[in-house]
């Protein structure tokens, strides 16, 4: 027999997927930003400025063998950054930070913000906690569009819970009252 409320029904289903695909969206989004958008955060709120040196520029390897390889080694940036992964020219650079030993910093860039000149010194924003957490201070602006993407996504993933919140009480609240009808 047809209930007549069946349409109601199914409209609450209907709205909680499109919540759920659109949350998807957001979950992929966040996890292909979250890491660059909080070492951007970090950097320029709380990081210091130390000048390094740039010890070896290493060109992007040509060989389809090696560059497999290199897809292989970090699939989440190869996923976020092709062309940057496979062409892209890496950078050894060595910076002290304030009462620390020396460490290697090595980061891969794409092969047009590579100066092809090897300079002697560069500035490094390394953060006091945790002197891991560096990055050259030239190339930092790049990760700026990273950290309004996720901050964006995060808002927008707070206001698709706080619907698919909204929309599941009153589904449940349709589903009580429709026991007693």
């Amino acid at each position: 027999m047809f209930n007549p409320h069946e349409t109601q029904e199914d409209s609450f289903a209907h709205k909680l997927a499109m919540l759920f695909f659109a949350s998807v969206l957001v979950l992929i989004s966040l996890f292909l930003h979250f890491d660059s958008a909080l070492k951007y955060s970090l950097l320029t709120s709380f990081g210091d400025t130390v000048e390094g040196r740039i010890v070896a520029l290493q060109n992007a390897p040509q060989d389809p063998a090696v560059i497999e390889k290199r897809k292989r080694e970090n699939p989440r940036n190869f996923l976020k950054n092709p062309s940057t992964w496979t062409r892209g020219d890496t950078l050894v650079i060595d910076y002290r930070p304030k009462n620390e030993p020396l460490r290697t910093l090595v980061v891969t860039l794409p092969a047009n913000l590579v100066d092809k000149k090897t300079r002697e010194a560069i500035d490094v924003v390394y953060l006091p906690i945790n002197p891991k957490i560096a990055y050259p201070a030239e190339f930092l602006a790049g990760f700026a569009f990273d950290n309004k993407v996720f901050k964006i996504s995060l808002i927008i993933g707070l206001v698709l819970f706080w619907l698919g919140l909204e929309e599941g009480w009153a589904w449940a609240r349709f589903r009580r009252r429709m026991r007693r009808y």
